[in-house]
């Protein structure tokens, strides 16, 4: 951030919210969202799916619990989970900072797990990529 800020580097991809104060005040300008879709804290801003057709990468954060946690258990902690995401002012907190909450079902967070996963095994395989 501060080599971007300085003017030793042209450009930098991180998360939106360290970077938004600094979008806001002009000190930096937003080329483009890795979202599906614009933020409405930047809608002027696109996405970079509007340049690169089908390109999306997304930061997700979750809850879990060790395998084996009863049933009961998860589905408690994911119901309140799903209840403290739907309160208005922690919904606006979220989006705030550039952060759009979705809750659903702990089938849903596998799945999305999973599917991400998956899709970076084969970013990794395909672009040959190897540990050091």
């Amino acid at each position: 951030m501060t080599d971007l800020l300085t003017g030793r580097t042209q450009v930098i991809v991180g998360g939106l919210l360290p970077l938004l104060p600094h979008v806001k005040t002009g000190k930096l300008h937003a080329l483009a969202v890795t979202t599906a879709k614009r933020w409405n804290t930047l809608p002027d801003v696109p996405t970079m799916a509007e340049t690169l057709p089908g390109y999306e990468v997304e930061s997700w954060f979750g809850v879990m619990a060790p395998k084996g946690t009863p049933r009961a258990i998860v589905e408690k902690l994911n119901s309140a989970v799903n209840k403290f995401l739907r309160e208005p002012d922690m919904r606006k907190n979220f989006e705030v900072q550039g952060m759009a909450p979705s809750g659903g079902t702990p089938e849903k967070f596998d799945k999305r797990i999973r599917s991400d996963y998956e899709r970076w095994v084969r970013v990794v395989q395909e672009a040959g990529i190897k540990i050091e």
